[in-house]
């Protein structure tokens, strides 16, 4: 069965398969998951999971803050007052 040309809800865009790599705030802790996969938007870069995919991030991220991260990296960390200028 052939695949229907699948659209962004959010921009129109068409949808291909790939990976990107997604940011979630746990209890003020920010943790990023690289390189997962799913069907990524060309215009605006927003990815739609599989369901199994997305069952396996949500049991992760119950966890998460009991495993071990392959690295940590410092983040810029900008107050608002300097965005807003």
């Amino acid at each position: 069965m052939k695949k229907k040309n699948v659209r962004c809800d959010f921009c129109g865009g068409s949808l291909h398969a790939g990976h990107r790599d997604m940011e979630f705030v746990i209890e003020d802790t920010r943790i990023l998951c690289e390189q997962i996969p799913g069907d990524v938007c060309e215009s605006c870069g927003e990815i739609y999971l599989a369901p199994k995919t997305a069952k396996k991030l949500d049991s992760f991220l119950k966890r998460a803050r009991r495993i071990k991260p392959a690295r940590y990296e410092p983040v810029a960390v900008f107050e608002s007052n300097a965005v807003l200028e």
